[in-house]
């Protein structure tokens, strides 16, 4: 009886350093939420963007590629203003992505770029 009660011990101990790795390995993979501070440059957008930019940004990952902003944009490592721009331009222009390698026929963005910022989009 002391021997299937210590298995049942070492056996369940076992599970909870499995479980425990697991969660780790989720965590550490993760994109990291990104809060941008205000700037001081001027962008080209509207009051709106003045008042989110004000009261501060909140992002969560993946962002939607056919309903991001362009603070949200700015807010992925890799993505700067220029970049934010075309992507919405050409949003813009194809009526909406159908899938986010689409990312890709912009200019400027190739195979090492899109890898790094990939992760943080979804359609």
């Amino acid at each position: 009886m002391k021997n299937s009660k210590r298995q049942s011990v070492i056996t369940i101990g076992i599970g909870l350093i499995v479980v425990g790795v697991i969660i780790l390995i989720f965590a550490l993979f993760q994109p990291k939420v990104l809060v941008p501070q205000p700037s001081t440059s001027v962008s080209q957008n509207t009051s709106e963007t003045k008042s989110e930019q004000a009261s501060g940004l909140t992002v969560t990952y993946p962002l939607n590629l056919n309903t991001c902003t362009y603070e949200e944009l700015m807010s992925v490592k890799g993505i700067g203003e220029e970049r934010a721009k075309l992507i919405l331009q050409y949003r813009d222009y194809l009526g909406g992505y159908t899938n986010v390698e689409q990312l890709k026929d912009i200019e400027g963005i190739g195979d090492e770029t899109y890898e790094s910022i990939s992760v943080y989009f979804t359609l």
